[in-house]
């Protein structure tokens, strides 16, 4: 895209849109825009940003400078102050950033289109720019990651579509550094959210990577990231009559098949969870023969070496797919509630997390992004295990409950129990394992239809998951069942095995598979408090997949199971 193309706009209202855009949440925040701000609105009374500040400090600086008529005066005066120093060239630099993104908007006032003159004016800012910058757009770049993951929900408007200009820009000239912004807002663009601005953000992303492909196929990372972004939107966009919805499904459908098809090499180091993606928009039309060469003639791909699902299976998800598909503001909040919030104590917090992020009726798929998000990324250590701090089953437990519908409660488990079928002791990670096994423990005997519930769905993924590798599935599932008992997690299945709140078809079916963990001849059911856990495996790896069938550390004490959810 020319430099000189037009500044990035959305339709007037819609790029400031988050979550709620549609549905009114009873504790949201409603951001205004504040008067002495040309980058954020403010929640009323909050203090001025440090942030904002700083950047109209370094903007006032610079801005006499900008308003000569001579460019080649304008040019001299900065390069002079930028051979000052590292410090001076990043002063100058975002000086210039602050001009590009409040480019013709005056304080207080509403959004609007940008002006022939706004555009050509910003054009102008960022050719300055370029000729300045002696890091390679580092400094610039630095402090767009930080707008974008800490201010996103607060920046104005036009601010946001400044950021995607300057994008689009940096893109334009092959910036590779620009991967990096790429993926700061990648991750504000959040599953269950089919609000405007969310939508836009989508659109935006996506047209940028489409006009550009050649400069995206020489980032491996960011094509992968890219393609496994929009296979999870795609069955919340599927689902939704909106034209501009329906519009931005059929380019995702058009680049993501492209991606499958022409760069499958690249998408391998999804791992595992590249399936369980894939599995969930198989029946559209124009991905039934992908996934149909996947199952059965992988070979087909045209991937070197590849040649069946299982080297797909075993192969564990980096985390950073795993987090990029809950929003910075979701991982604050749950880190906070996993490392600071003592049990019995989370209720409230549990209600503002859900009415901020989970009162929509399109939310509901973000649970299983959620439940993979704690259950992957969030990995407390030893003083936090032994403390009273809730913990992860907790949070898992109360996550599968805000489940409505079956089809998405069953994704929300499969994402649960997903590294459990095709565990390998050696890559895997037994801190991704751990919760759903102290969910089902702990939830007994009060809530014992959670237990029922876990026990009986990991049978079935067992039985019909995948036909043609439940040898495979099989192995994973005891070789979870075996580290977890192995490193005293819990000492043993006998809570399960022999409690009168279990069906006895169940546990017989347990009995049956696990005898060595199942001490029938024990004392009745009791509960044992497991050894504090460790991380052993901190080297990120990469992760595999899975099949259509399914849908579409610890702590002891009886006592901290009561009143969870």
């Amino acid at each position: 895209m020319p430099i000189g193309a037009a500044v990035a706009v959305e339709p007037r209202g819609s790029v400031g849109g988050s979550r709620g855009d549609s549905h009114a949440h009873a504790h949201a925040h409603v951001h205004v825009p504040r008067a002495d701000s040309r980058l954020l609105s403010h929640v009323p009374f909050e203090a001025t940003d440090d942030l904002d500040l700083a950047l109209q400090s370094l903007h006032a600086r610079i801005k006499p400078l900008l308003a000569s008529d001579s460019e080649g005066e304008v040019h001299s005066q900065l390069q002079e102050m930028v051979s000052e120093g590292a410090q001076q060239h990043a002063d100058v630099v975002n000086g210039l950033l602050y001009a590009i993104l409040t480019v013709s908007h005056q304080p207080g006032s509403p959004p609007s289109p940008p002006s022939h003159a706004s555009t050509a004016a910003a054009v102008r800012l960022f050719g300055i720019l370029c000729s300045v910058t002696r890091d390679h757009h580092a400094s610039l770049l630095v402090t767009l990651q930080r707008l974008t993951t800490e201010k996103w929900g607060k920046l104005q408007e036009h601010v946001r579509a400044q950021i995607i200009w300057v994008l689009r820009q940096l893109v334009h000239l092959a910036v590779q550094e620009a991967e990096a912004l790429f993926l700061c807002l990648f991750r504000q663009v959040s599953g269950g959210d089919l609000s405007v601005g969310n939508v836009w953000l989508a659109r935006q992303l996506l047209d940028v990577l489409r006009a550009n492909t050649q400069w995206l196929y020489t980032l491996p990372n960011l094509l992968a990231l890219s393609l496994y972004t929009f296979l999870r939107l795609l069955p919340d966009h599927a689902a939704s009559k909106a034209p501009t919805v329906v519009e931005l499904k059929q380019q995702e459908i058009a680049f993501c098949t492209q991606t499958l098809r022409e760069r499958f090499q690249d998408c391998l180091v999804i791992g595992r969870d590249l399936v369980r993606l894939l599995q969930d928009v198989a029946l559209i039309p124009e991905f039934e023969p992908i996934w149909r060469d996947l199952v059965h003639s992988p070979e087909s791909m045209g991937a070197p070496g590849f040649s069946d699902l299982a080297q797909l299976y075993v192969l564990r998800t980096p985390t950073r797919f795993i987090t990029s598909r809950v929003t910075p503001e979701m991982e604050s909040q749950l880190r906070f509630l996993l490392a600071h919030v003592r049990m019995g104590h989370q209720r409230r917090y549990q209600t503002w997390f859900a009415t901020r992020f989970l009162a929509a009726p399109e939310s509901e798929s973000l649970v299983a992004d959620l439940v993979r998000f704690v259950c992957c990324s969030v990995h407390p250590t030893n003083q936090v295990l032994q403390s009273d701090v809730v913990p992860r089953w907790a949070i898992v437990g109360w996550l599968l409950k805000c489940c409505r519908s079956c089809h998405m409660e069953a994704n929300a488990k499969l994402a649960l129990f997903y590294d459990w079928l095709f565990f390998m002791p050696k890559t895997d990670n037994i801190m991704n394992i751990e919760p759903a096994i102290l969910c089902m423990v702990h939830s007994l005997p009060k809530y014992a239809i959670m237990t029922n519930s876990l026990l009986e769905f990991l049978f079935l993924l067992l039985d019909h998951y995948d036909a043609a590798h439940r040898d495979l599935v099989l192995r994973g599932i005891s070789a979870s069942i075996d580290i977890l008992v192995g490193k005293g997690v819990v000492p043993s299945l006998e809570p399960l095995a022999t409690s009168g709140f279990i069906p006895t078809k169940l546990r017989e079916r347990l009995q049956a598979l696990f005898p060595a963990h199942c001490r029938l001849d024990a004392s009745p059911h009791r509960f044992y408090p497991p050894s504090p856990l460790h991380d052993p495996h901190n080297a990120e790896r990469a992760g595999a997949a899975a099949i259509p069938g399914i849908g579409g550390g610890g702590r002891g004490g009886q006592a901290r199971g009561a009143g969870v959810w």
